[in-house]
């Protein structure tokens, strides 16, 4: 993971991205309707491979909500600590911007790193029948990214001095390469990143996703669905159906997520669907350790310097 910047810390490499559909962009469904989801967010992971399918080994009975430890969990870093580096990048960027004489800059113009406890979750996780007939799907809609934005205050002046849209502010001060947005680069981000467990991880997540024993319990699922009325092709599709994929988490679910959460619950209970692709994703999962473990041990003691700088810049500057 070479050219690794702030910005690319938290929404690109070290925290995973949610799943989007090209059904989230398309009219209002009938139930019958089939809605299917690409298996990645961006990208289609890793080229398909002619190598054999790993073994799936004990497959877990999944009956609770309670993690499934993985195999790569040993490599991966908090949610905390990737939300202290961008804590501190906003530090680094307050700096630049007072030695470019913005004096005024403060807390108020950038953006507080956001809290996400959902973030570390995965593609599937269990769906309680009980719950899901009473409150539907889990909210899929996802906040926004805390990222250091243009609040009503910024100046055109501003803007370019941070976002390294103008070589020089208006008073003459060189704007460094990128902005102040990217101060904290260089003092922060020190050492590259050789491998990241997270998009490793992603990465087991799309060879689990394609895996003809995971593909198998999607279809028995699917026909499981079928039978009560609902048409839907995977699991994935059934929380992002337009009808209900961007309900506000506050909002109230109507009668008919209520019903398809449910049977979803009831029929991937039937079949062990999250049981089937945990065990899937623990296998692809222990192939790609074994394929980059020093890389993964390194870019543990990276990550560690990574924090350490960043605890000593807010520190030094609180």
């Amino acid at each position: 993971m070479t050219g690794t910047t702030l910005a690319g810390v938290a929404a690109v490499g070290l925290l995973p991205e949610p799943v989007h559909s090209a059904a989230e962009s398309a009219g209002t469904p009938s139930p019958e309707v089939p809605v299917t989801v690409s298996p990645g967010p961006h990208d289609p992971g890793p080229p398909p491979t002619t190598q054999p399918e790993p073994p799936l080994g004990e497959i877990p009975k999944v009956v609770s909500a309670e993690r499934i430890r993985m195999p790569l969990d040993a490599y991966m870093t908090s949610a905390g600590d990737v939300q202290l580096i961008e804590q501190a990048g906003n530090v680094a960027a307050g700096l630049c911007m007072k030695r470019l004489g913005f004096t005024g800059w403060n807390a108020r113009t950038l953006a507080t790193p956001s809290s996400n406890p959902a973030a570390d979750g995965d593609v599937l996780e269990y769906l309680d029948p009980e719950k899901a007939a009473s409150t539907g799907y889990p909210p899929t809609a996802q906040p926004k990214p805390s990222s250091m934005i243009s609040r009503p205050g910024m100046t055109a002046d501003e803007r370019n001095a941070f976002y390294g849209y103008a070589p020089r502010t208006r008073s003459g001060e060189d704007v460094p390469k990128g902005g102040c947005q990217r101060a904290g680069d260089t003092t922060i981000l020190t050492g590259e990143m050789p491998s990241d467990p997270r998009a490793l991880s992603a990465d087991a997540r799309v060879l689990a996703l394609r895996d003809s024993r995971v593909v198998d319990v999607f279809g028995a699922w699917s026909r499981c669905m079928a039978a009560r009325g609902l048409t839907y092709d995977i699991p994935l599709s059934a929380p992002i159906d337009p009808r209900w994929g961007q309900r506000d988490p506050g909002a109230p679910p109507s009668e008919a997520e209520q019903k398809t959460a449910a049977s979803d619950a009831e029929c991937q209970a039937s079949v062990n669907v999250v049981g089937v692709y945990k065990a899937a994703k623990s296998a692809y999962e222990t192939q790609l350790i074994e394929q980059n473990n020093s890389q993964l041990t390194k870019g543990l003691e990276v990550f560690k310097q990574w924090v350490e700088n960043a605890q000593n810049l807010i520190n030094e500057n609180s």
